[in-house]
């Protein structure tokens, strides 16, 4: 899915600074997929590694590893994490973690492929509930299409999240 298409047949539709922003969006949005893909693949080779070698220290800092996932959010949202309603970022954090953890197993020969696929769409998701003026909504839109595109994966906060969440306690949630 593409996030961003620009139509050459309207462009008078655009000034140079509005197109300068979209283009601005589009490389943001390619630098975290390129980024989550990284540390996605890294978690995968570590696993490896401590496979084959029982124990192996890597000597980073705890969580450096999905740090990724972390600077993805800030990215898109385009403020730090402290500035987040609630719990909203470490859900949304978690649902990147949880993504990780599935690519950190994967012994498919497809593995590489997948990565990807899962990394495109967890950034596209993250920019694209950014765009929400009620935090809310955004939020919401994100889990529904997360759990759409991962149907996998064991969340069962997220169904109950969105079973129970209105714009008065979501928050809370």
């Amino acid at each position: 899915m593409e996030l961003l298409k620009f139509d050459p047949e309207f462009p008078e539709y655009l000034t140079s600074e509005e197109l300068g922003e979209i283009k601005w969006r589009q490389s943001n949005i390619d630098m975290c997929r390129q980024m989550l893909r990284k540390d996605f693949e890294l978690l995968k080779i570590q696993n490896s590694f401590c496979q084959i070698f029982n124990d192996v220290e890597f000597f980073s800092k705890a969580n450096d590893d999905v740090a990724s996932i972390e600077h993805a959010i800030q990215i898109a949202y385009e403020r730090p994490k402290e500035e987040f309603i609630g719990q909203h970022f470490e859900h949304l954090l978690e649902c990147g973690l949880q993504l990780a953890f599935t690519c950190y197993s994967d012994k498919s020969v497809n593995a590489p492929i997948d990565i990807e696929r899962k990394s495109r769409i967890l950034a596209n998701l993250y920019f694209e509930s950014s765009t929400f003026e009620n935090e809310f909504q955004g939020f919401k839109y994100f889990l529904k299409r997360f759990i759409q595109e991962f149907p996998d994966l064991d969340m069962p906060w997220v169904r109950t999240f969105l079973s129970k969440a209105t714009t008065k306690n979501w928050s809370l949630l």
